[in-house]
């Protein structure tokens, strides 16, 4: 994880802000990550082709792709299309690199994604089962409500809202949400600002300090 950059943090907009010592260009572009994702999917599935005519169970795919067993039976799908999808998402992913960085700060580790200029800082650890959700994949999907910006985690495949914390698929609690911002620092280099709910230290007697 990054080191805290010598800032202090900062109360605003009900948030508690903490610096970063991340360069908001050093998070891959999310349209970009997802664009190579997509290709890699492809490949993978061009790939297994051929051997879904001879293999009858997905398993034996996962064998195939270098993909641990215990990790695609991990949720026991009934669909055969389900579990090789499962498993074609974890061979592309093993293919690319991480989707965001994750950073501790305050003593928490905060998973930072970006599209384009978009910065989105949540909770690292998936709320089922704590995967690092930057080694998952992100896209935008479009919706009824507009775009979504999503995370799939790597391992049990819950896909979660990154601006509202919502499960959208599989049954899980909120992902935790922060803020997130960008500000140049006197030498001209920008850094990576994130937020947690906080009350601001006006609010308490001076006898709770």
């Amino acid at each position: 994880p990054a080191m805290l950059a010598p800032l202090e943090p900062v109360f605003h907009d009900g948030k508690l802000w903490y610096p970063t010592d991340v360069d908001p260009r050093q998070i891959p572009d999310g349209y970009a990550w997802a664009t190579a994702f997509d290709a890699q999917v492809a490949e993978v599935r061009r790939a297994l082709q051929p051997t879904r005519q001879l293999v009858a169970h997905s398993s034996e795919n996962s064998a195939l792709l270098g993909v641990p067993e215990s990790r695609n039976l991990s949720r026991h799908h009934s669909d055969p299309d389900a579990r090789v999808g499962r498993t074609v998402h974890t061979a592309a992913l093993q293919a690319c690199s991480p989707a965001g960085v994750r950073v501790q700060v305050d003593g928490r580790q905060v998973a930072l994604f970006r599209f384009h200029d978009l910065l989105i800082a949540v909770k690292a650890e998936c709320p089922h089962a704590g995967k690092d959700l930057t080694v998952g994949s992100i896209a935008d999907i479009e919706d009824i409500d507009g775009t979504r910006f999503v995370v799939t985690c790597a391992l049990h495949k819950f896909k979660f809202d990154l601006r509202t914390g919502e499960c959208v698929e599989g049954k899980a609690t909120e992902l935790e949400i922060y803020g997130a911002r960008y500000e140049f620092l006197p030498d001209g280099r920008p850094i990576v600002w994130v937020g947690f709910p906080s009350l601001d230290s006006s609010f308490f007697d001076e006898e709770d300090l």
